[in-house]
């Protein structure tokens, strides 16, 4: 799911690399969905990586929300 990647994202400095195919596919979500800037190779499969090079705004208040709801839930 999109949010563990963007959890992950803000446990290291950014810009990041990933190379393997689930964490392509999980900084493609968060592309698509707009939560982070980042630089995807062409071919998937072939091993390029891909670069996160920030979260966006968007991708902040989705980690807002889900820590929020979080917090509800434990209560």
């Amino acid at each position: 799911m999109s949010i563990e990647m963007l959890q992950e994202l803000t446990k290291e400095p950014l810009p990041r690399a990933f190379i393997t195919p689930e964490e392509i596919d999980q900084i493609m979500l968060c592309k698509a969905m707009g939560y982070v800037d980042a630089q995807l190779p062409l071919k998937i499969r072939d091993g390029g990586p891909a670069r996160v090079l920030r979260i966006r705004p968007a991708g902040y208040q989705a980690l807002a929300i889900y820590y929020r709801e979080s917090q509800r839930a434990d209560l």
